[in-house]
């Protein structure tokens, strides 16, 4: 299924001891794999809070990690410090770098992490708590860069190939202990075409007056830290991976840096890409490509920092932290204005994806809001921007990848104009989500879970729907111009109601007993199977409607068509344990039914041709189908026989095979659309055996050899108009008919 992130925001608490962070629906206690945790001395969104206070930590349920750094607000000179622990994963420092408010791990628990308040806040500052769920091994874990320049630190801690990487570091020992000056430093990794590195960092210096700010960004580093001075004081290099971690190489200075990573493994799942936004100097939309995937979720260093380098000015003293979906985003920034003599520092948190603050405590700065996941990339829409200058911020995005394969996780809503949508949900419970737009493909598959489908709104829809093995629900479909194909096998769902004009549809229930509810409109064409189950078929009603209805296996019952223009095609079959084959005569409509039999079809030629075929039982092949604007719905259901290649322009072809060894042929032609699905359930594993249809005199019970059938009412449309076949039950075996004896 691939790792799936998502972030959740909450206030921490100031009574009590343990503390949840959950997303409904996320998962089990067993399916989350690890969270982030970022704060700062914020308690309400968009609100400046006195002191600059930020705290980033990590957990795998086995390690955890955690640096912090505090600013205190209106001091002459400056004071400001920075801790790390190796067993917490929040630290939210005092003013005098004690602690105000400190939690470790507690445990996973359904739909999220529970951390536990050794000791508890001071106010209810605003936590962000991203949680790692699914298919991801994750690391977290420290070490510290060789102490001389361009040497080398070997990391073989990881149990498989590191795919992004989360670095952190305030440089010295994470012993819990404050230490002077206010030094972080963050940045990212990814395993893609080359090594994908940048980082970020800043250093404001205590006791100093005027106060001194200074931040670097690096797009070649994982980790730079700034100096007092002018310049950069340490960095770290990313310049090997292997299967077990990574190589660490000291540049711009003197190493023995302490440096915290939390490491992501996808097992080639998902993909991974760090790089840099600009921001515009006009607000508006912003398409960030190159991204090379669509992501599912994106951490963001904010930056006022207009160039990758060393920065002595108010930009240095503005940075922050900002995580965001497709249904989420939450920030963090804190500011500290340069050469001042009494000391400004503020706190902000928001739910944006990006809000990089004036360094004065007071402007707005760059603030972006998440528009989209796209593609190759995101777009952010910028409702804040400095016009002078770019900021340059670095980020790692992760892609998003949905395949539910044997869990009950739900599927995140689509939305948008001109969208295909594919979804896969095997052997969970879970629930696949509305899909709303205009001009919508959407496919969706679930097997062997009883979870929901939801409604399906929007015009020019076309939606392929297959609940297989559940007893969920399928909801009501509406819409003009709407195409629906729809399959419940092996539960007792019910199918819902369906309206609209110019509706095409699709309804097969294989072996529950659901019900199959009425159909109106104009102009429609549906087409209904319900196969082993007992639930009745209703009735038909609209002009110009085209009905199809087998019933294999159950003994509902099969309304009679009612409407002006309506073509009925009922097809009850009732098996019993005789063993036996019969063929039927070929129907002249466009609709060929095989039943039993191994014999072949005919080839069916033309322009604009509709023609449905249906072999139940037998190994028969059915023949090509060659013609311009042709639609066809082919289905053998308990054979081996092959279904033939469809050629031609404008093409429709829809396929099934179900219980057979038969080979599905490539669909060949310009603008063909071709839906395949084999199907080899055991309970449709089998060879038809028909009875007598209300023949009740015994002397009239088939004979393997000889015998006769009685068909229901077959409305068809031939070149005379509306006929109605009906075959005679009570007439001799072998009995032949003229056209006079056809009422």
């Amino acid at each position: 299924m691939g790792v799936i992130i998502r972030p959740v925001r909450a206030a921490a608490i100031t009574s009590g001891t343990t503390q949840d962070f959950t997303i409904a629906g996320i998962g089990a206690a067993s399916e989350i794999k690890g969270a982030r945790f970022y704060v700062s001395r914020a308690t309400v969104d968009d609100t400046g809070a006195d002191h600059a206070v930020l705290s980033r930590g990590a957990t795998d349920g086995t390690r955890s990690r955690c640096v912090s750094v505090v600013m205190e607000d209106g001091q002459n000179p400056s004071d400001t410090s920075r801790r790390g622990a190796t067993d917490e994963v929040i630290q939210i420092l005092a003013l005098d770098g004690s602690i105000d408010g400190e939690a470790n791990f507690d445990s996973f628990i359904t739909d999220g992490v529970r951390i536990n308040w050794g000791n508890l806040p001071a106010a209810a500052y605003l936590v962000t708590c991203v949680l790692f769920v699914g298919d991801v091994t994750i690391r977290v874990d420290d070490f510290t860069t060789n102490a001389t320049e361009n040497s080398t630190t070997v990391v073989s801690s990881l149990s498989e190939r590191p795919e992004a990487i989360f670095f952190d570091s305030i440089f010295n020992a994470l012993n819990d202990t404050a230490v002077d000056d206010a030094d972080l430093a963050s940045g990212y990794f990814a395993d893609g075409a080359s090594i994908e590195q940048a980082s970020w960092g800043f250093r404001h210096a205590n006791g100093v007056s005027p106060t001194q700010n200074n931040a670097s960004l690096s797009v070649t580093r994982c980790i730079t830290h700034s100096s007092e001075g002018a310049g950069v004081d340490a960095g770290c290099e990313i310049t090997a991976v292997s299967s077990t971690g990574f190589t660490a190489t000291t540049r711009d200075g003197a190493g023995g840096d302490v440096v915290v990573f939390m490491a992501l493994s996808f097992g080639g799942v998902n993909q991974a890409n760090v790089s840099t936004l600009s921001s515009p100097t006009a607000v508006g939309n912003q398409a960030e490509t190159g991204v090379g995937f669509k992501p599912g979720f994106v951490d963001v260093l904010h930056t006022q920092i207009t160039a990758a380098g060393f920065v002595v000015d108010n930009r240095g003293g503005s940075h922050g932290v900002g995580v965001f979906t497709e249904t989420e985003e939450f920030s963090h920034n804190i500011t500290n204005q340069d050469n001042q003599t009494t000391s400004q520092t503020t706190s902000w948190c928001e739910d944006q994806a990006i809000q990089a603050r004036v360094a004065n405590g007071t402007g707005v700065g760059s603030q972006a809001e998440f528009v989209s996941m796209d593609s190759d990339g995101f777009t952010l829409d910028w409702i804040n921007v400095f016009a002078i200058a770019a900021r340059v911020m670095p980020y790692l995005a992760i892609e998003l990848v949905i395949s539910v394969e044997d869990g009950g996780g739900s599927l995140p809503s689509l939305t948008g104009a001109g969208v295909v949508d594919q979804r896969h949900e095997l052997g969970g419970g879970g629930n696949l989500p509305a899909l709303t737009g205009s001009g919508v493909l959407e496919q969706r598959h679930e097997l062997g879970g009883g979870g929901s489908l939801p409604s399906l709104t929007g015009a020019g829809v076309l939606e392929q729907r297959h609940a297989l093995g559940g007893g969920g629900s399928l909801p009501a479909l509406t819409g003009s111009g709407t195409l629906e194909q729809r399959h419940e096998l092996g539960g007792g769902g019910s199918l819902p109601a369906l309206t609209g004009a110019g509706v095409l549809e699709w309804l097969f229930e294989l072996g529950g007993g659901g019900s199959l509810p009425a159909l109106t409109g104009s102009g429609v064409l549906e087409q209904r199977h319900e196969v082993g189950g007992g639930g009745n078929l209703p009735a038909l009603t609209g002009a110009g409607t085209l009905e199809q209805r087998h019933e294999l296996g159950g003994g509902g019952l099969l309304p009679l068509p009612i409407g002006a223009g309506v073509v009925s095609l009922i097809v009850p079959l009732t098996p019993d344990p005789l063993d036996f084959s019969i063929v039927l005569p070929a129907i002249a409509i466009d609709g060929t039914f095989e039943l039993g039999g191994g014999g072949d079809l005919p080839g069916l030629t033309g322009a604009g041709v509709l023609e449905q075929r249906h072999e139940l039982g037998g190994g028969g092949t059915l023949p090509s189908l060659t013609g311009a604007g042709v639609l066809e719905w082919l289905f053998e259901l308990g054979g081996g026989g092959n279904l033939p290649a469809l050629t031609g322009a404008g093409v429709l072809e829809q396929r099934h095979e179900l219980g057979g060894g038969g080979l599905l042929p490539l669909p060949v032609g310009a603008g063909v659309i071709s839906l395949l699905v084999p199907l080899t359930p055991d309970p449709l594993d089998f060879t038809l055996e028909l009875p007598a249809i209300a023949l009740d005199d015994p002397a009239l019970k088939p004979d393997p050899l000889d015998f006769t059938l009685e068909l229901p009412a077959i409305a068809v449309f031939t070149g005379l108009g509306r006929r109605l076949l009906q075959f005679d039950a009570t007439v001799a075996t072998n009995a032949t008919y003229t056209d006079a004896e056809i009422t």
